[in-house]
């Protein structure tokens, strides 16, 4: 079983837990609550990129692996990440009970490559923001920042999965790595250590559409 923890804060006091099953191929459950929400409807999917330093302009378009267009959850056709709406009542609180086939292929991914989610508040919209690791791919591997939020994601997901530390180890490695890049300072080294050049080797020409 694949399992996955989305711990939610955003302005006005908005936050909650998500969680994300998986057993096997099957369909991923998603279950959870966001409390501090305005009343009504609010949008819910999962961004293509882990890029928060600009609120959602920065976070890329909805995770869409298969290029479909924008779609209802119960439509055939639409982005993976196309949640629909979560509602929240007047005392704004939203319960999230999904089952979905689509998002499937983002619980697929977590035997691949390490996920970790956040969430942000954009325009009175509930907003999922997939980050994944694919070098090559992603912007947080010349953004130490976002790397080293990442690490400390990465080693709370472990910690509640209960699963080998040695990934989050290496990405604590390569945050040392790239500041002394930056920093220039004595401790200055040209290549990352073995155990980091294991992890990004496999994803250096993948092709992201083979993963699903």
């Amino acid at each position: 079983m694949v399992k996955a923890v989305a711990v939610l804060t955003g302005s006005e006091g908005v936050k909650g837990t998500i969680f994300f099953t998986q057993e096997g191929d099957g369909p991923t459950t998603v279950t959870g609550s966001v409390t501090g929400l305005k009343e009504g409807l609010h949008g819910f999917h999962v961004h293509a990129l882990g890029d928060t330093t600009n609120g959602c302009m920065s976070t890329g378009p909805h995770f869409n692996p298969a290029g479909h267009v924008h779609g209802a959850p119960e439509d055939e056709i639409r982005h993976a990440g196309d949640l629909g709406n979560v509602t929240a009542g007047a005392d704004g609180v939203a319960n999230i009970n999904v089952t979905d086939c689509h998002v499937s292929n983002i619980c697929s991914l977590y035997k691949h490559i390490t996920l970790s989610f956040f969430l942000i508040l954009c325009f009175s919209t509930v907003h999922l923001t997939l980050i994944t690791i694919l070098n090559g791919r992603s912007p947080l591997l010349d953004q130490i920042q976002l790397l080293a939020v990442l690490l400390s994601s990465t080693v709370t997901l472990m910690i509640l999965a209960r699963v080998d530390m040695s990934l989050a180890r290496a990405l604590e490695t390569l945050v040392r790595v790239l500041l002394a890049e930056s920093s220039g300072s004595r401790a200055k080294m040209s290549s990352p250590p073995a155990n980091v050049v294991q992890i990004w080797e496999p994803f250096q020409n993948a092709d992201l559409q083979s993963l699903f």
